[in-house]
């Protein structure tokens, strides 16, 4: 993506919302927020991506992970509907706000889907969450 920004390159780059509003996310369960198709010679960059936990919805309890390195709500970029191996990925243990480094762009360059997961990664608590991002796709 090396060059100057024409006219005719600016209405070949599609920005995609990663949004998804504050909403009960239960114990163990996830939610898809995005699927973004990748061609072949498109690319996919991932500018940002946050989440937000609001609200604890079992307050009292003590977390019991499912999988401790997604935290207790995750949102990630993945290729495919599978929850490993993230592309992209912000996590939190508490409440809280957390986001991906803002000054590093993830670059996904093979043709597929890649999906925008939120995740309650423990299998006791239920939580209110919210998350948002931005990708920029390049026809």
């Amino acid at each position: 993506m090396n060059g100057y920004l024409t006219p005719a390159r600016f209405n070949r780059v599609l920005d995609i919302p990663i949004v998804f509003a504050q909403t009960e996310l239960r114990r163990g369960k996830y939610i898809q927020i995005a699927q973004m198709p990748v061609d072949l010679n498109q690319q996919l960059h991932v500018r940002g991506l946050v989440i937000h936990c609001v609200k604890n919805l079992t307050p009292g309890a003590v977390p019991v992970y499912a999988t401790t390195s997604l935290g207790a709500v995750s949102v990630g970029v993945y290729f495919g509907t599978v929850l490993t191996s993230p592309l992209a990925l912000t996590y939190v243990f508490n409440l809280g706000i957390s986001s991906i480094n803002p000054f590093h762009i993830v670059k996904c360059l093979s043709p597929g889907v890649y999906t925008a997961i939120i995740s309650n990664n423990t299998t006791n608590m239920d939580f209110s969450v919210a998350a948002t991002g931005v990708a920029k796709l390049y026809l």
